[in-house]
């Protein structure tokens, strides 16, 4: 649908929520929950913290200053990101081009999901995400309507093991499904967010 969403954050305590291990998982249920509903789009705010050159105080959503509201640190402060970095970057990722086909997704038992498609340059694509709202780690079984025929290959953010380090690299493929059919069953980490692609890295 032609709708977005404009400067969205989940919740009214994000300040003292961001640094938490559950944050990202929190806000993967928003964009599955946005995307389900058909919305087109979702513009985060805010991607990094930033000085404001006109503020100097602390309360708020500020801090001596900073905004106090992103994935990752004002370089002032710390070039470690947030852990919320991480699974965020899988959303930004996997989350769709333009032109994509969502497929709404029906979870159960803690576990939401959705599904999109597209095509680039040629070739057709089907990112699946995945989200444990729960504490603890649980089995899946994704059913497709209908055979997907590809690999599907696994990206997963485990949010208690996940130890963030200057590098900031992005999630890579843990695991590989190969000719998937109609049916993808795995177990996945409490809390976490897990994307199933036909994308290689």
């Amino acid at each position: 649908k032609p709708f977005w969403f404009d400067e969205w954050n989940y919740g009214g305590q994000a300040m003292e929520n961001q640094k938490t291990d559950f944050y990202a998982q929190q806000i993967a249920q928003t964009v599955i929950a946005a995307m389900n509903s058909g919305v087109e789009s979702m513009l985060y705010w805010q991607m990094f913290e930033i000085v404001w050159p006109t503020r100097f105080d602390t309360g708020g959503e500020f801090r001596e200053g900073i905004h106090v509201l992103g994935v990752a640190p004002s370089l002032y402060e710390s070039a470690i990101p947030y852990k919320l970095f991480y699974g965020f970057t899988l959303l930004t990722r996997f989350a769709g081009e333009k032109g994509s086909k969502t497929y709404y997704g029906q979870g159960e038992k803690g576990v939401c999901c959705t599904m999109v498609e597209y095509e680039k340059d040629g070739k057709k694509y089907q990112n699946v995400i995945v989200v444990n709202t729960t504490a603890i780690e649980q089995k899946i079984s994704i059913n497709f309507e209908k055979k997907i025929g590809k690999t599907m290959y696994r990206y997963a953010f485990d949010p208690v093991n996940t130890v963030p380090t200057t590098a900031a690299e992005m999630i890579k493929a843990d695991k590989g499904f190969k000719n998937v059919a109609k049916t993808l069953q795995d177990t996945i980490p409490a809390g976490s967010i897990v994307v199933y692609s036909t994308v290689k890295e």
